[in-house]
């Protein structure tokens, strides 16, 4: 992007009716319309850049696999890359599998997937309007490795007034992919707007970048009222390091989601210390690798679900009820219940019934999925002028 295209913080103002409401990719609702949120997800996103080819015969002749229940199989059970099976590009299955999502009383969905990984505004509107359910999309830079090349040349206060600007204006689409390696030509606002900051991506250790954009989506939440959804690195130190930045740079940590802790933090003072700033405590792996093997960092001993259930109630025993959120994180296609996955509706179908065995109460249930997401999309009165 040229220096020119990127929107300068004087040049924005909030629009008429956020504050106090939930912006979803067809409009503004009332928080109450909400109802039961899976707070991160994706319906359309393609994460095959990031799967370099693999250097033997028979593994790169996987790699080049179409989809297939047997392909979508074999990249479960021995977690195998395919980069067919590593994308969501179809809004037909999409729509087909929030059907199911809608059977089991699902009402709304946040899709966190952003331009580095090939997010799909216009195509997010599609699926919401043809099935009906609310769906909150996410905006910012993941993970440095999926940044555009310019980034590096940008300042702190361009990357938040670009994410002010898909919030407040509507998210830009790049006319021509930069995989092309000419560049793009130009940009247009889809007048899709985003309503949540995120998945901010940052690796361990922390890139220089990720933290200009951390910073920059604390300034963007000041700004605007909105929360933060986090990916962090892959380290037990890397939830406690971000919310260290974030808290340096102004953001307000009770409107901060740390994702993925199920693969990430193990020791329980650790959660404790994380919980203590007020920050939501998101368990967002169900479903996903039920061996306990966790490929992108082997040395994890992941938890399986019923030990994600566990973990939960421990925290619902020390007063965070209200800062835990729940999903799926679904990004491949073996995930989809087409495929023989478990589909977005499994934490319905099967993980509400363990917490109740558990003991888990019905208004602890409800709160965790009706009524936190609730809070933490309806959008606050910002704290600085985006003027």
């Amino acid at each position: 992007m040229r220096q020119e295209d990127i929107a300068q913080d004087g040049d924005q103002r909030l629009p008429a009716g956020l504050t106090g409401n939930i912006q979803t990719v067809t409009g503004l609702i009332d928080p109450e319309m909400l109802g039961v949120c899976l707070t991160h997800e994706h319906l359309l996103i393609d994460l095959s850049d990031l799967l370099p080819p693999p250097n033997t015969a028979t593994a790169r002749g996987f790699y080049a696999r179409p989809v297939s229940a047997e392909a979508a199989a074999y990249c479960r059970n021995y977690s195998e890359f395919g980069t067919a099976h590593h994308r969501l590009d179809s809004v037909e299955t999409a729509v087909e599998e929030l059907g199911l999502f809608q059977q089991y009383g699902g009402q709304a969905m946040v899709d966190l997937t952003l331009s580095g990984i090939y997010r799909d505004p216009v195509g997010l509107q599609r699926i919401s309007r043809s099935a009906g359910v609310h769906v909150v999309m996410g905006c910012g830079f993941y993970v440095a490795a999926t940044h555009p090349p310019a980034l590096s040349e940008w300042s702190e206060q361009q990357i938040a007034a670009m994410i002010v600007a898909d919030i407040i204006e509507g998210a830009a689409a790049e006319k021509e992919s930069r995989s092309t390696g000419k560049g793009v030509v130009y940009r247009s606002n889809t007048g899709v707007r985003a309503g949540v900051i995120g998945e901010i991506g940052c690796s361990s250790p922390l890139h220089d970048d990720e933290r200009k954009c951390l910073r920059a989506a604390a300034r963007a939440q000041r700004q605007t009222g909105a929360c933060i959804f986090v990916h962090p690195g892959r380290e037990e130190t890397a939830p406690l390091q971000i919310l260290d930045e974030l808290r340096s740079a102004g953001a307000d940590l009770r409107r901060v989601v740390l994702a993925h802790l199920d693969r990430t933090v193990f020791n329980r003072d650790t959660l404790q210390e994380i919980a203590e700033t007020g920050a939501y405590l998101s368990y967002d792996l169900f479903g996903n690798y039920p061996s306990g093997f966790y490929p992108h960092n082997p040395a994890v001993h992941l938890l399986n679900d019923a030990g994600r259930v566990a973990d939960i109630g421990w925290m619902i025993e020390r007063g965070w009820t209200q800062q835990i959120l729940i999903s799926h994180d679904i990004a491949q296609a073996f995930r989809l219940a087409k495929w023989g996955g478990h589909g977005y509706h499994y934490i319905l179908a099967e993980i509400v019934p363990l917490m109740r065995m558990r003991g888990i109460s019905e208004e602890e249930v409800g709160q965790i999925l009706i009524g936190n997401p609730r809070a933490l999309l309806t959008f606050v009165a910002p704290r600085d002028n985006p003027a």
